[in-house]
């Protein structure tokens, strides 16, 4: 598990934010371009772990702090994605370290999350397994999950 340099993942931004979605962009990973397109439109940071790649990004939207999470495989191909979102609650993203069990752990919203990706795909419940501000789609499995660490 790594943290990648500056250089060796980049956005490029294809479609900007507008009042109707959120901006889309390409990634490119060690000058790669990924198969598939992630939302957001800055990168804040990407990790390689087991061989796949998990990409942070933000809106350029100050008004409104939403987290993009997305996970390619070794084949930069898109399998996973999650949002962290607060209207009316812009944030700063920061990394806060490698965490046990291979957990990537971050700081957004004032509030410590860690982020574990699974080898296989986890069942959840919808809108019962997560806390309210992730959003992962109407889906019953996942490779992502992200847990509270700790309020600010």
């Amino acid at each position: 598990m790594k943290k990648l340099d500056n250089g060796q993942c980049v956005l490029r931004v294809v479609d900007r934010l507008d009042d109707a979605s959120s901006a889309k962009s390409e990634v490119y990973v060690n000058g790669v371009k990924a198969n598939g397109f992630v939302s957001g439109a800055i990168l804040e940071m990407c990790v390689e772990i087991r061989g796949c790649y998990v990409v942070f990004s933000v809106d350029d939207n100050c008004f409104e702090g939403t987290l993009w999470i997305d996970l390619f495989d070794a084949q930069l191909k898109l399998k996973d994605s999650v949002n962290l979102t607060w209207i009316d609650a812009g944030s700063d993203f920061e990394f806060a370290g490698f965490g046990s069990q291979e957990s990537i752990l971050f700081k957004y919203f004032g509030r410590t999350y860690a982020l574990k990706v699974w080898g296989e795909k986890k069942f959840r419940l919808p809108f019962v397994s997560d806390l309210a501000e992730i959003w992962k789609g109407f889906r019953f499995s996942s490779y992502l999950e992200v847990r509270l660490v700790k309020k600010p």
